[in-house]
């Protein structure tokens, strides 16, 4: 009796541990997938340990296969789901726990089963005594952008909601009354987040709310034919305050009677003396504001079966009070679909709507868009868009009421696989009124979002446009001067950057690896940065070997540790690792540090010039 009550305790904790430990909530609130994860793990565990007890084998070799035996079909399980959608984590700490839970039974030798398990079941409860959502710590890094040196802070937002999706999509916004971030996930899961003091960790709490975007309905009717990967959600915009606060949020939705799609902007009331509360509502208190037309089908054709990375679905609010909405054309154009909806003025597609968000009605504001994803209006109240090319071409726009910006017509990109763009060789398109960009990359970022930075947190970046990258992993920094654009900056990330917020201090972005980038100055190493520069720039690099091997990273790394370069003999007969203290000595008097070395020059006699690069060069 004794042995049985431990067994299923054990499964318990098997099925309990890993989502509170991960996701801090019980694994019921997981979603369907994951639950399904975790149980069918602790039922295997439960299973096997009944067989094992009444075959009662001798062998631990044997036992411990038996008990091992459920996770192929696991597995396999979830590699023929049409669309996986769970979390990685989740199953592997679920994995982990129960070959550790099969081994400690099926091996004699390992003793304290009793001790190990009741541990366990300890941690279970001490997690569930804690609500209130998870937490993330950042992994950080510093980045040496001109005129400001940035701490680019990262947090893993998957590990917390349960969710890793393969499906790329969803937006942030920031709420001015609360202080908080919104998210929305690409299948319309909606979370609050915050920082801490620090900003070296993040609070998440799930606000219980879901988008009415019909995936499921979607991958259902069309399993087979079309990949469901990009019906999703775009953006995500808190609007007004007070009892009148509402929450606009653009995504797609599917018709099964009709067997076609559309792209919505739904709206949720959601009044400032009930923002912090959740709700158990999926689709309640969801209304449509705007809708587009005509329903569109899929299909085989030149392009994708299903063009849904084409949604566009930026939300902007405009000062005049109207809502500026981008619908991209999804490949409706006239040369990947017979159809060109770009130009047909009853048609939503390839444009972008202004919409009066207190009654519904909307017009046409330009028109001649392939798949404009970003959109901001500046203080000044000029209003810049972003625009996906095809291969190559993309675009940052000047938008003004009432212009046609050329597409298909005109782009600076080509088919892909081919070396011009076919529909720019037609000639029956003399009344479209091309507006050219103000800038192009070629070849393609993989544009996406943009911001104006304000405020006084980046004095020397002010007025600045943001721009977010997908393929390039970056984002970049663009000042414009009237109608034309003086620099544009790379500012590399590492990560698909879905969507830029630039708020309360910092700049917040949304990447594809459902992780959370928090950029932040950092200024009290501009004085190390300068003195690096004027000391040790030329020789030396931030982030590459030189004339002298790069700095990055010194600290706890071994001396002559740069295989690309070539030390001098008197760095080569020092052993050990650099140190804060032993770089000092070297930058006060290289040739008493090392006797010998090639190092030119005399140091740096200064101790607090050598204490700001060394402090500069240690957050690198």
């Amino acid at each position: 009796m004794n042995r049985l009550l431990i067994d299923i305790a054990a499964g318990a904790a098997l099925l309990m541990i890993p989502s509170v430990a991960l996701v801090g909530k019980p694994v019921w609130d997981t979603g369907v997938i994951n639950f399904a994860i975790c149980s069918t793990m602790a039922l295997a565990y439960l299973s096997t340990t009944l067989l094992s007890t009444i075959w009662k084998s001798a062998n631990a070799g044997w036992r411990l296969a038996l008990a091992l035996a459920p996770l192929p079909p696991i597995y396999l399980g979830l590699l023929l789901l049409p669309s996986p959608n769970y979390s990685r984590s989740l199953l592997l700490v679920s994995t982990a726990m129960y070959v550790f839970l099969q081994g400690i039974r099926s091996f004699p030798f390992l003793k304290h089963r009793i001790v190990t398990v009741a541990a366990l079941v300890v941690v279970t409860i001490a997690f569930a005594a804690n609500p209130g959502g998870g937490q993330a710590r950042s992994v950080s890094s510093i980045i040496n952008a001109s005129h400001h040196n940035v701490e680019i802070s990262e947090f893993d937002v998957g590990s917390l909601t349960g969710v890793r999706s393969s499906v790329s999509g969803g937006g942030i916004a920031f709420d001015k009354v609360s202080q908080e971030y919104l998210l929305v996930r690409p299948h319309g899961e909606i979370y609050r987040f915050r920082f801490g003091a620090d900003d070296k960790r993040l609070a998440l709490d799930d606000t219980g709310l879901r988008v009415p975007i019909n995936y499921e309905l979607f991958a259902a009717d069309n399993m087979g034919k079309a990949s469901a990967d990009t019906f999703r959600v775009a953006d995500v915009l808190i609007l007004g305050g007070g009892a009148d606060r509402r929450i606009l949020v653009s995504h797609h939705y599917w018709r099964s009677d009709q067997s076609c799609f559309v792209v919505r902007l739904s709206q949720h009331a959601t009044p400032e003396s009930t923002k912090g509360e959740s709700t158990s509502a999926s689709d309640e208190g969801w209304t449509t504001l705007f809708e587009s037309k005509p329903c569109l089908p899929i299909g085989l054709s030149r392009g994708a079966t299903f063009a849904g990375k084409q949604i566009g679905g930026n939300i902007e609010l405009a000062p005049t009070g109207k809502i500026l909405f981008t619908v991209g054309d999804h490949q409706f154009d006239g040369w990947y679909r017979a159809r060109n909806l770009v130009e047909e003025m009853t048609s939503e597609y390839g444009k972008v709507i202004s919409i009066d968000p207190s009654t519904g009605d909307y017009e046409i504001f330009t028109t001649g868009h392939r798949n404009p994803q970003g959109l901001v209006v500046t203080n000044s109240g000029g209003i810049w868009a972003t625009e996906h090319g095809p291969q190559g071409g993309d675009e940052l726009n000047q938008l003004n009421a009432g212009q046609n910006y050329g597409y298909p017509f005109h782009s600076l990109g080509t088919e892909y696989g081919g070396v011009n763009w076919p529909p720019g060789n037609q000639t029956d398109n003399d009344s479209a009124i091309e507006v050219s960009p103000v800038y192009a990359w070629i070849p393609s970022i993989g544009i996406s979002d943009l911001v104006e930075i304000n405020g006084s947190d980046f004095p020397r970046w002010k007025g600045d446009l943001l721009i977010a990258a997908l393929r390039d992993k970056a984002i970049w920094r663009v000042r414009t001067q009237e109608d034309r654009v003086l620099f544009a900056e790379r500012i590399p990330v590492g990560r698909r950057v879905r969507d830029i917020v630039a708020a309360n201090g910092g700049i917040v972005l949304w990447t594809d690896a459902s992780t959370i980038m928090r950029i932040s100055p950092l200024d009290d190493l501009d004085d190390g940065a300068t003195l690096f520069t004027i000391r040790c720039g030329g020789c030396h690099d931030d982030y590459e070997d030189r004339i002298g091997p790069t700095l990055r990273g010194f600290r706890s790394r071994p001396v002559r540790s740069s295989s690309a370069y070539a030390y001098s003999p008197a760095l080569r007969a020092i052993g050990g690792y650099w140190t804060e203290s032993r770089l000092d000595d070297f930058l006060r008097a290289p040739n008493e540090f090392a006797p010998g070395t090639e190092m030119a020059g005399q140091g740096v006699e200064d101790a607090e010039e050598r204490r700001k690069i060394i402090q500069y060069l240690s957050r690198l």
